[in-house]
């Protein structure tokens, strides 16, 4: 069965009643391993990380990332940690066994989706948190979707310089647009300030953005790029000849097997590219469940 039968064939698979990943209220919990910060300003002896001066040095508003549900370090034990943890999980071996014969670095991972609204930017934000609250591991953000800036604005960094104001010309230069936040090891690339017309990527761009970003993050380092809608940029189709791996988001109940056979289509190395139902529910019968002696 092909990558696009497989897609259509588990789409078609009855929903459940669970509730969408993001609307679980948070439960307390504190996993965060202690790390070696490098300062702002200063560069760390293993990091390919550019030096960003004050101004580009920011604050998470923890309070408000958890109120609208995302992963901060005190919620590190709920629901949502433990699906985000499951996605991590199922992705990681994919991807040792994609990178065999090549050299190692950070991780890149694309994030998209067939339509706008199916939950690519909220899962982009938190796969990062949950390497860079649980595995203490440092995370390089992109917002490549310069339509929506959903990654953006999540992060209060919606009005800040970023891709769309370097591209095409001046993709070498993104570093300038970087931003640090002073407590964690979170670089941030954001979207941009130019209107969306002036950032329609083309293949070269997209393979001199990755290798740029490459370059910015240090070898343990994950960059998590999320990507316009497949319907709305072809930065995606692009993309996945150049990320280790891409997620296509999946809107259970809203996106039609026929949209996502036609993205699909578009994808040329289709191998690189793992599904995420969202807002899906669990069989019942997996529900009622309950090991007895001798199973």
């Amino acid at each position: 069965m092909s990558l696009i039968e497989r897609a259509v064939h588990e789409r078609r698979r009855p929903a459940t009643a669970t509730p969408a990943i993001g609307e679980r209220p948070p439960s307390v919990g504190n996993l965060i391993r202690p790390r070696v910060q490098t300062p702002p300003g200063q560069r760390s002896e293993i990091s390919n990380t550019p030096v960003v001066p004050a101004d580009r040095c920011i604050e998470l508003d923890l309070k408000q990332l958890a109120a609208s549900s995302h992963l901060v370090p005190r919620n590190l034990r709920s629901p949502l940690a433990r699906e985000i943890s499951a996605i991590k999980r199922a992705l990681e071996p994919s991807i040792t066994d994609a990178r065999e014969g090549r050299p190692e670095g950070p991780l890149v991972v694309a994030v998209t989706s067939t339509n706008p609204r199916e939950g690519k930017s909220f899962l982009s934000l938190n796969l990062g948190f949950f390497y860079l609250f649980s595995e203490a591991r440092p995370v390089l953000l992109v917002d490549m979707d310069t339509i929506a800036c959903g990654l953006s604005r999540s992060l209060g960094v919606a009005d800040r310089s970023g891709l769309a104001d370097r591209v095409p010309e001046q993709l070498q230069q993104i570093g300038d647009c970087l931003l640090q936040t002073r407590r964690e090891p979170l670089s941030i690339l954001p979207a941009g300030k130019l209107p969306a017309s002036a950032a329609d990527w083309t293949r070269r761009d997209c393979q001199q953005m990755v290798s740029v970003a490459r370059k910015m993050a240090p070898p343990d380092g994950v960059i998590i790029i999320d990507t316009a809608p497949l319907t709305a940029l072809p930065t995606a189709h692009l993309l996945c000849d150049y990320v280790d791996r891409a997620l296509f988001v999946v809107g259970a109940g809203q996106t039609t097997p026929d949209q996502i056979a036609l993205a699909l289509a578009q994808i040329g190395n289709q191998q690189a590219v793992r599904f995420v139902l969202n807002r899906a529910s669990i069989a019942s019968t997996a529900a009622e469940y309950r090991y007895k002696p001798g199973d």
